[in-house]
């Protein structure tokens, strides 16, 4: 099993002007070297090589990826080499070293790898005409493809939707759906998804009339998840006075991070900052949480 530990980085991105006819041409490269194994990619959207080396192994596979988004992020978890990219439409794909094959494809939003590359954190991705209700999912890199599936029975690009394990709202997680509850309010994503440390990530959700920070541990896996829900108080962080809301509109709709800082962790609870963009009404640029 291989694991990292330190952040991605961004090797280079090269933008090449073509003069002849105007058009410009991008080629991105992505690195990342864990353990014994070097895996590389190349291109621009919609085609990219991942190229994966290790001498100990004796191994060099050269694999084709075709998507849609601009990829970000390459990582490295066992025999399997994860390629991540987008956020409003977001697509991992997972290759299998040994094979030199793609496994899986899953589409999402607002994808993140943790740390060590072992869980794929995302919500849902829903056709423009279904209501856009989240469902927060992992996908367990460690596991088989049809272990990431609640249903065998779809295919095609459902198979690619429908895909890892529902966590939050606890009745998507309870009945394992990737619908949203019917008749329930509806749950927006109010942050990006941010992980804690390699078993635990955080999001800020919205659900009529209530702002919640939610936090999701992995440590028993994902069919045991351990799940937080704790209520913000939006006076704390609004100024109801600088703002006109129309009838029925809850003050904790203005409630909105642009990111959650781990600070640090006490025994069995986090400590972490929700970042507050700057605006008018805002009362405090960000609020610290414990859970």
């Amino acid at each position: 099993m291989l694991r990292v530990s330190v952040c991605f980085r961004l090797a280079t991105a090269i933008v090449t002007v073509l003069a002849a006819t105007g058009e410009m041409a991008h080629a991105q490269t992505l690195t990342r070297t864990v353990g014994d194994v070097s895996v590389s990619l190349d291109g621009w959207v919609p085609d990219y090589t991942v190229t994966i080396d290790s001498q100990v192994r004796s191994l060099h596979r050269e694999v084709r990826v075709h998507t849609v988004t601009t990829m970000s992020e390459v990582n490295v978890w066992g025999d399997r080499v994860i390629v991540l990219g987008g956020d409003r439409v977001s697509e991992a794909n997972v290759i299998d070293m040994s094979t030199g094959t793609i496994s899986d494809i899953v589409l999402g939003r607002k994808m993140t790898l943790s740390p060590d590359g072992r869980f794929i954190a995302y919500c849902r991705m829903d056709p423009a005409s279904e209501d856009r209700s989240a469902v927060y999912i992992v996908y367990d890199v460690g596991s088989t493809p049809d272990a990431n599936r609640t249903s065998l029975d779809v295919t095609g690009m459902t198979r690619q939707r429908f895909a890892g394990v529902p966590m939050y709202p606890q009745w998507n997680q309870g009945n394992r759906l990737y619908e949203p509850e019917p008749g329930a309010a509806r749950h927006d994503d109010h942050s990006p998804i941010r992980w804690l440390d390699a078993t635990a990530f955080a999001f800020l959700d919205f659900c009529v009339p209530n702002i919640q920070v939610v936090v999701v541990s992995l440590k028993l896996g994902v069919s045991n998840p351990d799940i937080r829900v704790q209520s913000l108080e939006p006076d704390g962080v609004v100024d109801a006075t600088k703002l006109t809301l129309p009838d029925g509109v809850p003050l904790a709709s203005q409630v909105i991070a642009s990111d959650l800082i781990p600070i640090r962790s006490t025994g069995n609870s986090w400590i972490f900052r929700l970042v507050i963009p700057s605006s008018p009404y805002v009362k405090s640029r960000s609020v610290d949480i414990e859970m």
